[in-house]
């Protein structure tokens, strides 16, 4: 190593998991932080050497590090923090989690995150971190390949009179579903626990099987969205969902991008205040007074499949990290 050089250690898997997606996002990130920043050492720690930033278990929906990109100083260990799947800092026991990583490293930049419930003000009063809004992520960087031939523009009188949901099972979904599944609007399809519909993410079939009908239905899972939402997006399937409380940049707007239920989870995650069976009612009547409003459900399809196509892309998701990063707040 270079004396003259300040060494920064960058935390993250160089294969992502196995995601394409976010793999290409961190090797270039990697790459042009050596470019760009000449001055410092980079050093890649992979998630099984060291110590993790913050703690590698999947409380944080985390699977070790795999979807987020750490870079700390270890001489005084402050850190710059970009996550897509962390969770968020209020999510149910993960303070406890993060209090202990809180004492001894010092977050200067919080970039993303997933069920933040927070405001960025509040996070800053609270725990004095700067967080700043960013984008979720995708499953696989070939998405628009195994799009193409899904992919057309939205036509409500081709498409089957339901809305879709594709899913693998666990509380409270499970009792949501039992009670919408006996709708005739609704088409839902469940694994067990075990074995998630992620695992048919990389074959068309499932494109070509929720391209079919007027809407995507997404409930929040162990964070507050899912790619399944932003597929419904590239699709041009107009996205049904609770409201958001994560905020992103740029941001995803309710009767905009999605179509939201007038109710949301208090904490960002998949336990809402209200019954499943209000839930599910709920739901039914939000489905009943839109499935045949070919107006709204164009507009949303329109609007959210251009969020898509502009924003969530490598080249568009590197270049706004960099935009947001600072590296000179870790000397």
């Amino acid at each position: 190593m270079d004396e003259n050089k300040i060494l920064l250690e960058c935390y993250f898997a160089p294969a992502a998991g196995a995601n394409d997606f976010l793999a290409d996002i961190f090797n270039l990130i990697f790459d042009k932080l050596k470019i760009l920043y000449p001055k410092f050492e980079f050093k890649n720690i992979l998630p099984n050497e060291g110590i993790c930033v913050i703690p590698p278990n999947n409380v944080f929906g985390s699977s070790g590090g795999l979807v987020s990109f750490q870079i700390r100083n270890p001489i005084n260990n402050k850190v710059i923090f970009l996550s897509f799947c962390d969770r968020g800092i209020e999510f149910n026991e993960c303070v406890d989690a993060w209090a202990p990583m809180l004492e001894k490293y010092e977050i200067v930049q919080y970039i993303g995150g997933l069920g933040v419930s927070l405001s960025n003000e509040e996070i800053y009063d609270k725990y004095k971190i700067k967080r700043f809004n960013f984008l979720p992520y995708l499953s696989t960087g070939n998405h628009r390949d195994l799009f193409k031939d899904c992919i057309t523009d939205y036509d409500i009188d081709s498409k089957e009179r339901k809305v879709c949901f594709f899913t693998s099972l666990y509380y409270p979904r499970t009792e949501i579903c039992d009670i919408l599944v006996k709708h005739p609007l609704f088409e839902i399809k469940t694994s067990k626990r075990d074995k998630s519909y992620y695992a048919d993410l990389r074959d068309s079939e499932y494109f070509n099987a929720v391209s079919k009908f007027r809407m995507g239905l997404s409930l929040n899972g162990a964070g507050e969205v899912s790619i399944r939402d932003f597929e419904y997006f590239g699709l041009n399937i107009p996205c049904i969902r609770p409201l958001l409380l994560t905020k992103f940049s740029p941001e995803i707007i309710p009767d905009i991008h999605y179509i939201p239920f007038d109710f949301c989870s208090p904490t960002a995650n998949q336990y809402y205040s209200q019954s499943s069976d209000e839930i599910a009612d709920l739901i039914i009547d939000k489905v009943e007074k839109t499935i045949d409003d070919v107006e709204k459900l164009k507009a949303v399809s329109k609007q959210a499949n251009e969020y898509y196509k502009k924003y969530l892309n490598v080249p568009y998701l590197v270049e706004s990290f960099f935009k947001i990063c600072d590296l000179d707040k870790l000397i």
